[in-house]
């Protein structure tokens, strides 16, 4: 690094030249010069610039452990984050299974109201079926019965044969 065409030092530190890599103590700088009014301000301001520089060192270093910890800390946030992602990708595959399921249920429930609808009317049918058999049947005993009464009118009754409610009908009249 270098600084100046003169000699220069800040405490204890020595400065190269701008010749070399020269060093030279607080002592040798004084001897050959280094102790006028114009070497005193250029090294305040070297004082100055080696205490900015150490403070900027020293942020530096602050900003790197900082940042260090900030890594950390976003690291610690990303397992995080990726232990509830995966938690939530596991919840929407349980919710889409469990909506699939719903899903077979509702058909397997219309499925079943369409199967007891079909037997209620499988049965009406029966039931109807029965009936109208039933009264087919009972048409043909009631066209026997009216068969059966048409004949009797026609048939000649004797007046022996019929009762009087007031006599005795067991005793032929005379």
């Amino acid at each position: 690094m270098v600084i100046s065409p003169r000699f220069g030092t800040f405490g204890n530190r020595s400065f190269s030249t701008a010749q070399g890599n020269r060093s030279i103590s607080l002592n040798h700088a004084a001897s050959f010069g280094g102790g006028n009014n114009e070497t005193a301000k250029e090294n305040a301001a070297l004082q100055a610039k080696v205490a900015s520089l150490e403070a900027e060192r020293y942020t530096d270093g602050k900003i790197s452990e900082l940042n260090k910890e900030n890594v950390a800390q976003l690291k610690e946030f990303y397992g995080r984050f990726e232990a509830v992602a995966a938690a939530a990708a596991t919840a929407a595959a349980e919710i889409k299974c469990l909506n699939q399921k719903l899903e077979t249920y509702e058909i397997s429930q219309r499925e079943i109201q369409k199967l007891e609808k079909q037997i209620v009317d499988n049965r009406f049918d029966r039931l109807e079926n029965q009936v109208i058999a039933g009264n087919q049947a009972a048409l043909g005993r009631f066209a026997a019965i009216e068969a059966q009464i048409a004949s009797f009118t026609k048939t000649v009754i004797p007046k022996t044969a019929i009762c009087d409610i007031g006599k005795n009908c067991f005793e032929p009249q005379q």
